[in-house]
C-alpha cells in the first residue's frame, strides 16, 4: 500500500533542504503593537489530514506505518529497509525515513514517526523581568550575550518585530511544503520562516529582545538562528519527530554555541532524537531545553528531552502573592 500524501514526500533530498528566509532588514521598524505573533494569511480550505495531532494530553499521535532510523549510508538505508520489508522515503544527514505497513520492529532499529504539540498562549509580555532581576544582571553585564550564536527550535520567528529584527542572522524552516495544503497538516499559505502561532518569537525575546528604549531579553547582544520545525494548528503548535532531529542536525551544522528547545513531553515521542542530543553535546553545544508544561516539584515530572543527561532543564518560577512559586507551564 501507498502512503498517504504527507507521507510520500519525495525521496529527493531537496524537500527537506532547510527554507532560507528573504534578505532580513536590521532597521527597527515602528509598531504600536506589542504582540509577538504576526497576523495570519487568510486560511484556505484544506482536507482533514491524514494523521491529525491529538488534542493536549492526548499525546503521542503516531504518522501511520511511517518510522525514522539512522545509517550514515544512502546505500546501506536502501538494503536495511528492504530487509525488513519497508520502502525507503527519504534520506539525508544519517536519518532515514521509512514507510512500512507490517513492521515487527524487535531489532529496536526504528522509532515510530511521532506528532508533538506546543500549547498557545498570550506571548503579550515579559513578566519574568522584575523576579529574575534581569536588569540587575545586566549591569554587571553590560554586553550580555555578545558573541553567542542561539539555535532557537520552535515555531519560526517574526522577522519584522522591532524587539528582534537586529539578532536574526538566520531564518530557516525545514517542514516539507507537502506538510501544507490539501492532504498535509497546516493551512496552506503558512510556508516559510515566519512565525505564524507566536511562540517562537515568544522565546526568542526572552532572550534577546531588545528595542531602543528597552531591553526585554536576558542575552540581547547574542544572535539567533531561527530554526522552525513547529506550525500553528488550531491553537497550538505542531510538529513531528524528523523535523525535530533535522533541526537539531542542521543547528549542529551551523555551530551554534547554544541549542534553545522550549518544548516537551513523553521519552517515547523524543527517544528518536536522542542520537542527535548526543550529537550536539560532542560538538560542544549547550543544549538548553524547558522541563515541560506538567505540573513541578515533587509530585510533578521533568518532561523529555529535558530530562536527558546532556541537557540543560529550565522551569520557571511566576511570581505569587507569597513570592515566588513553582510552575506548572515552563514551555
Amino acid at each position: 500500500s501507498q502512503p498517504t500524501p504527507l507521507e510520500s514526500a519525495s525521496t529527493s533530498d531537496s524537500a527537506f533542504e532547510p527554507q532560507e528566509a528573504s534578505p532580513i532588514e536590521t532597521t527597527p521598524i515602528e509598531t504600536e503593537s506589542s504582540e509577538w505573533a504576526t497576523d495570519e494569511p487568510t486560511p484556505l480550505p484544506t482536507a482533514t489530514p491524514a494523521a491529525t495531532p491529538a488534542p493536549d494530553g492526548e499525546k503521542p499521535i503516531y504518522v501511520a506505518n511511517e518510522y525514522l532510523f539512522y545509517s550514515n549510508d544512502a546505500a546501506l538505508a536502501q538494503s536495511l529497509c528492504l530487509q525488513y520489508g519497508g520502502e525507503l522515503l527519504r534520506w539525508s544527514d544519517g536519518l532515514g525515513v521509512m514507510y512500512c505497513d507490517s513492521l515487527s520492529n524487535d531489532s529496536g532499529l526504528f522509532y515510530p514517526q511521532e506528532i508533538y504539540l506546543v500549547s498557545s498562549g498570550p506571548y503579550l509580555e515579559q513578566p519574568g523581568e522584575t523576579a529574575t532581576n534581569i536588569a540587575s544582571a545586566q549591569n554587571l553585564a553590560e554586553n550580555a550575550g555578545a558573541g553567542v550564536v542561539i539555535a532557537v527550535i520552535d515555531s519560526g520567528i517574526d522577522l519584522d518585530h522591532p524587539a528582534l529584527v537586529n539578532s536574526i542572522v538566520e531564518a530557516v524552516s525545514v517542514i516539507p511544503d507537502s506538510a501544507y495544503g490539501d492532504g498535509g497538516y497546516f493551512y496552506e499559505g503558512y510556508q516559510g520562516v515566519q512565525d505564524y502561532e507566536g511562540h517562537g518569537s515568544h522565546v526568542s525575546g526572552i532572550l534577546v529582545g531588545q528595542t531602543e528604549d528597552m531591553t526585554l531579553g536576558i542575552a540581547p547582544q547574542a544572535d539567533i538562528i531561527s530554526i522552525k520545525a513547529l506550525e500553528k494548528y488550531g491553537s497550538a503548535a505542531a510538529g513531528t519527530t524528523e523535523w525535530l532531529i533535522r533541526a537539531i542536525l542542521y543547528a549542529i551544522s551551523r555551530n551554534v554555541d547554544i541549542i534553545n528547545l522550549s518544548v516537551g513531553g513523553s521519552k517515547s515521542y523524543v527517544s528518536a532524537a536522542q542520537v542527535a542530543f548526543q550529537q550536539a553535546a560532542d560538538a560542544g553545544i549547550l543544549v538548553v531545553c524547558a522541563t515541560g508544561n506538567s505540573p513541578s516539584g515533587p509530585s510533578g515530572t521533568i518532561d523529555y528531552p529535558a530530562a536527558y543527561d546532556n541537557t540543560l532543564a529550565i522551569t520557571s518560577v511566576p511570581v505569587g502573592e507569597a513570592g515566588i512559586t513553582l510552575s506548572d507551564v515552563s514551555n
